[in-house]
């Protein structure tokens, strides 16, 4: 599996180097010794759910053939990753599906995990009153801890995800149900109180 990230408060192109770039530099180079069965998983977050609404873009980035040309297209493009974080994640997004369906002509299945709040190391990135929102941001009320990822990855890998390719699992508590995407909106009975 892919398990890569820096913080959005990096360098905009070191994001885009580690958090796209190298994931599919190391997929790609890694994919000719894999076997037919095998599955990849990889690292992504929920900050990438909204890679439709920049498809076109990221299609043009996916396009790019090698970890050099995509650097450059980020280069030349440093107006459309400002939020590097959140549009690396999307591109990872993106390229997993586009990679999917020509990996699984040889039987390897590609995929990615959309993480939400995770307690984790990366916590130490955030101000400790950002870090306390994390624990109230989904219906569970909690954070998830690297078990509940390392248990995701498992299961798209193994056989139990034989028939999986190209999705997005999310691993985020029903994060993603107060999202702007939900129609109806975040119940007022689960807001976070404001101080």
């Amino acid at each position: 599996f892919n398990c890569a990230g820096l913080p959005g408060n990096m360098p905009l192109l070191d994001v885009m180097k580690v958090n796209y770039l190298a994931v599919r530099k190391v997929t790609q180079a890694v994919a000719p010794l894999l076997n037919e069965g095998s599955g990849v998983a990889s690292i992504s977050s929920t900050a990438g759910n909204a890679w439709m609404m920049r498809l076109a873009t990221h299609l043009e980035l996916a396009a790019t053939p090698d970890f050099a040309s995509g650097l450059e297209w980020c280069e030349g493009n440093i107006d459309q990753i400002f939020e590097s974080y959140s549009f690396g994640k999307e591109a990872l997004i993106v390229w997993t599906m586009k990679e999917a369906s020509h990996l699984i002509k040889r039987g390897i299945r590609l995929n990615c995990i959309g993480a939400g709040a995770i307690e984790s190391n990366g916590f130490n990135n955030y101000r400790e009153e950002n870090v306390s929102t994390f624990y109230s941001c989904n219906p569970m009320k909690r954070a998830g801890d690297v078990q509940d990822i390392a248990e995701a990855v498992v299961y798209l890998a193994a056989p139990s995800g034989k028939f999986i390719t190209g999705e997005v699992l999310n691993v985020e508590g029903g994060m993603l149900l107060w999202g702007e995407f939900w129609p109806a909106g975040k119940p007022d009975y689960f807001k976070v109180d404001q101080p």
